[in-house]
């Protein structure tokens, strides 16, 4: 995952576990994609307090996953989730009963709703 994108979700995952400021930090740079200059221009700070805020909080948000793996948890149930849909297309509807068929539509519906729930596309 690149690492822009991987701090961005971290962020949204564990970002209540970080102090208010590096919070704020880390919105601005990874959620609305503001520069350093930018953000200590906005806090009034040098761009060398705000790349020290975003080191420690990206430090963090690693740590806090190499702890809980919420987001590698997420990928994983995600990548099992896209196996299950696949399995569930190759199930012809020819060769099965009714009630086969209506439970593999079922299924698939299920899987697609997680998917969506879970922010992913089916």
């Amino acid at each position: 995952m690149e690492k822009f994108v991987r701090m961005a979700v971290l962020a949204d995952v564990y970002g209540p576990l970080l102090t208010d400021n590096q919070r704020k930090v880390v919105n601005l740079h990874y959620g609305e994609d503001l520069s350093l200059g930018e953000i200590a221009e906005q806090f009034g700070i040098t761009r060398a307090a705000v790349h020290d805020t975003l080191k420690r909080a990206q430090a963090s948000l690693e740590a806090y996953e190499g702890v809980l793996g919420i987001v590698a948890s997420d990928a994983e149930t995600e990548r099992l989730l896209r196996e299950v849909l696949d399995i569930l297309g190759t199930v012809g509807a020819s060769g099965i009963d009714d009630d086969s068929a209506r439970a593999v539509e079922n299924a698939r519906s299920i899987v697609r709703r997680l998917l969506r729930e879970s922010g992913q596309r089916d």
